[in-house]
C-alpha cells in the first residue's frame, strides 16, 4: 500500500469548532485525504463490480419499509419525533461491545427497540421533555436495565447532554416543537445539516493536515431519515413532504458501511491496521486511522454512485450497503470481518 509505514497513531486531527462549510466541500475534504491515505486505498476493480452489484440489489428492494419494532410510526408527527430523537443519539456504536443486546443482537436494533417503546408509551411529548430526561432514565429506555454495564454509563452520560441540548434548542428556537425542526428539511437536505450542525451531538468534524473534514454523519442521516418518514407518510396516509436535494448527501461515514466496503473489497486496509481492527484496538477520534477510514468512505461510496451513471445517490448506496450487513443470508460474511471501534456520539 502507498505511503511507507508511517505509525497509526502518533498523527491526530484537531477539532473542528466551527460551522458546517458545506457538502461540496465535505466530497472535495474527502477526496484530497483519500488522495494521500497511507493506510486506506479504494480498489478500482472490486468498486466497479460492487457498482453491479448494489444496482441489482436497489433493483429488487423497491421502496425500503419503516422496520416494525424499530421505528415509531403511529402518526405522522410522532415518526418525524421519532427520526429526530433517534438520530440525536444514534448511538454510539464504538460502546456496543460492553453493551446488552436483545435477541437481535445488534446494538442498534436494541437501542432503537427501546426507544421505539418509549414513544409508544409516551407519544405525545414536547421537545423541553429531553432536558429532564435522567441517566437512569436513559439506561432505562436503551435496554441497559438498573445495572449498566461501565460503557453503557458513559455513553448514557453523552446521550444525556446530547438530549438536553436538543430540547434547549428546540424550545428556544422551534416554539417547543418537533414539526418545526423537521420542517426546516422542506427547504433542504442541507439546510437541515447546517441547522443541526451548531449542536455539539451533530459537530462532527476536524482538521487534518490543515483540511477541514466534517462527516457530519448524524446530521446527514437525519435528513434521510426523515425524508424516509415522509415517504411513508405519502404512502400510507395523506400528505408527506418533498426534501429536496438528498441527492446532495454523502455517504454517513461510520463504522459498518467501511466495513462492508472493506469485506467486499472495495477498501484495502494496511496490513496493521487490519491487525489492529480484527483485534478490536479502538482507533481514537481523529486518529489518522479513523480519520482516513472516514474520508475513503465518502470517497468511494461517490464513485459507487458515479460508476453507476447517478442511477444510485450516495444516500442510497449508503443504505443498500448498511442493508447488506444485517441480511441475516450475508451477515456471518460480514461479521467475520469486524467493524473498527471509535468510541464517540457521532457514529
Amino acid at each position: 500500500m502507498p505511503g511507507g509505514t508511517a505509525p497509526i497513531h502518533l498523527a491526530r486531527a484537531e477539532a473542528d469548532a466551527g460551522g458546517f462549510a458545506g457538502l461540496e466541500a465535505l466530497r472535495a475534504a474527502a477526496s484530497e485525504i483519500t488522495e494521500g491515505a497511507e493506510l486506506v486505498v479504494i480498489d478500482p476493480e472490486a468498486l466497479a463490480s460492487c457498482a453491479s452489484g448494489l444496482l441489482e440489489e436497489r433493483r429488487r428492494a423497491g421502496e425500503a419499509p419503516l422496520e416494525a419494532g424499530i421505528w415509531y410510526n403511529a402518526s405522522p408527527d410522532g415518526a418525524r419525533a421519532f427520526a429526530l430523537v433517534a438520530n440525536c443519539i444514534n448511538f454510539g456504536s464504538g460502546y456496543f461491545p460492553g453493551l446488552k443486546k436483545d435477541g437481535s443482537k445488534s446494538g442498534y436494533k436494541t437501542m432503537a427497540a427501546g426507544l421505539t417503546e418509549f414513544f409508544e408509551t409516551n407519544w405525545p411529548f414536547p421537545p423541553s421533555r429531553l432536558e429532564k430526561i435522567g441517566g437512569p432514565a436513559i439506561a432505562h429506555i436503551l435496554g441497559q436495565g438498573d445495572e449498566p454495564s461501565a460503557e453503557a454509563l458513559e455513553l448514557v452520560a453523552m446521550m444525556q447532554v446530547d438530549l438536553a441540548e436538543f430540547g434547549v434548542h428546540l424550545r428556544s428556537g422551534f416554539g417547543d416543537s418537533f414539526a418545526a425542526m423537521a420542517a426546516v428539511a422542506g427547504h433542504g437536505a442541507e439546510v437541515l445539516v447546517q441547522a443541526l450542525y451548531g449542536l455539539g451531538a451533530y459537530r462532527d468534524g476536524y482538521r487534518w493536515k490543515g483540511i477541514l473534514f466534517q462527516p457530519a454523519k448524524k446530521a446527514q442521516i437525519t435528513a434521510s431519515d426523515l425524508a424516509l418518514v415522509e415517504r411513508h407518510i405519502a404512502r400510507h396516509r395523506s400528505g408527506g413532504a418533498k426534501i429536496p436535494g438528498l441527492d446532495r448527501l454523502t455517504a454517513f461515514a461510520d463504522n459498518s458501511v467501511p466495513q462492508v466496503l472493506e469485506a467486499d473489497g472495495v477498501l484495502r486496509y494496511r496490513e496493521d491496521l487490519a491487525m489492529l481492527i480484527a483485534a478490536g484496538s479502538e482507533l481514537e477520534y481523529g486518529s489518522q486511522a479513523e480519520v482516513e477510514i472516514r474520508a475513503c468512505t465518502i470517497s468511494a461510496v461517490e464513485r459507487l454512485s458515479e460508476a453507476t451513471q447517478a442511477e444510485l445517490a450516495p444516500a442510497e448506496i449508503d443504505a443498500l450497503l448498511w442493508n447488506r450487513k444485517h441480511d441475516p443470508a450475508r451477515e456471518p460474511h460480514y461479521r467475520r470481518r469486524p467493524s473498527h471501534k471509535t468510541r464517540c456520539h457521532y457514529y
